[in-house]
């Protein structure tokens, strides 16, 4: 265990990558050796170290992909045992970090603007797919509603975020017997 608080935040970042990347290879040597225990110790991890893994700085958007590919890992895992209360935890736990990101608290108005330019897509997109794979359809369409900063303006937008996206969204609406609003594609300009 290394206490990096007292270091620069550019250090901070760098052991925080270090730390992902064998978050991940924890993860990928589990599943390949067959030994469940690391997997789970992986995502254990990565969940009570996730504040840790965020955006340290506002140039550091690109460090969410960083993020956002170990939760990948770690979300794909999940969804393979079907532990999905654990998965939405996973997401919305990295969406609550971002929404509280002390770097993006100092600018003002500029945080919205960020958000606004779809930085917590991948995370809403992951948060889609958890809900889908559980079968909660009603959550799938009101997190399409109603969350705002999806930086899209409809279905055909979403392509750019996650190519199975507007999959999931259209099959949701039709489940829910919403065929109009998926033929439109205007889900989300309510």
């Amino acid at each position: 265990r290394i206490d990096t608080r007292k270091e620069s935040p550019q250090t901070q970042l760098a052991v925080s990558r270090i730390k992902l990347g064998l978050l991940i290879r924890l993860s990928l040597l589990g599943k390949l050796l067959e030994r469940p225990e690391l997997v789970r110790e992986s995502e254990d991890i990565y969940l009570a170290n996730q504040q840790e893994f965020g955006v340290r700085t506002l140039s550091g958007y690109m460090e969410v992909l960083n993020a956002d590919s170990a939760t990948s890992v770690m979300l794909e895992s999940l969804l393979e045992r079907g532990e999905y209360l654990k998965a939405e935890k996973m997401v919305t736990s990295g969406i609550q970090m971002m929404l509280k990101s002390p770097e993006l608290e100092n600018i003002p108005y500029g945080r919205n603007m960020i958000f606004a330019g779809g930085v917590l897509n991948g995370y809403f997109s992951k948060l889609a797919r958890v809900y889908e794979k559980a079968g909660r359809d009603g959550d799938v369409v009101t997190l399409m509603e109603k969350s705002p900063w999806w930086g899209a303006f409809d279905l055909v937008d979403l392509l750019y975020i996650d190519k199975g996206l507007p999959l999931i969204v259209a099959g949701t609406l039709h489940r829910t017997g919403r065929d109009p609003e998926a033929q439109q594609c205007d889900v989300l300009r309510r």
